[in-house]
């Protein structure tokens, strides 16, 4: 069976402008007859359960279920921030684990202007591996999606797979 859902950021423009929240956007996405709505948290107004509970509800009363939590992380361009990046993803799994997703989706990012790629490369797959350590103990899979940078092809993800090496990894 193949259920589609869609991304809050393919509604960037509409956001940006005031034109849609995300109340609009899973409305939307019923509209169009899909299943779910991957709802990112850069467009979360507030972390608070009662905003959480009624978003909840909003995908309930849609027949929307939520098969991943978007979270914008990079680990790999300032070294200086990755335990604040790796704190947004664990906030970003207790929220998306409150809307009843079962993974959260997370990025690696890129390597600083003039910087070693394998320095950013280890920092990353390090951050990852703490990602997903901290998921299993909550009942989350992280899944690294792929996005440029430090994840432009294939083999890279391979890599990435193969240096995490962690069960609740994906």
């Amino acid at each position: 069976m193949m259920r589609l859902s869609c991304l809050s950021l393919s509604y960037s423009n509409q956001f940006r402008a005031g034109k849609m929240d995300l109340a609009g956007f899973i409305r939307t996405a019923r509209a169009l007859d899909l299943d779910g709505v991957d709802l990112h948290m850069q467009h979360l107004t507030s972390f608070d359960r009662i905003y959480l509970k009624q978003l909840r509800r909003i995908c309930l009363d849609n027949g929307m279920s939520v098969p991943s939590f978007p979270v914008s992380t990079e680990f790999g361009r300032y070294p200086e921030r990755v335990n604040a990046e790796i704190e947004k993803c664990r906030v970003g799994m207790e929220t998306g684990l409150f809307l009843g997703a079962p993974l959260v989706r997370v990025f690696v990012g890129s390597a600083p202007p003039g910087g070693s790629v394998e320095d950013a490369f280890k920092r990353g797959a390090d951050a990852l591996r703490r990602c997903a350590e901290i998921g299993a103990d909550m009942g989350m899979v992280v899944a690294l999606q792929n996005h440029s940078g430090l994840t432009s092809t294939g083999d890279d993800m391979l890599r990435f797979h193969k240096a995490v090496n962690h069960p609740n990894f994906a």
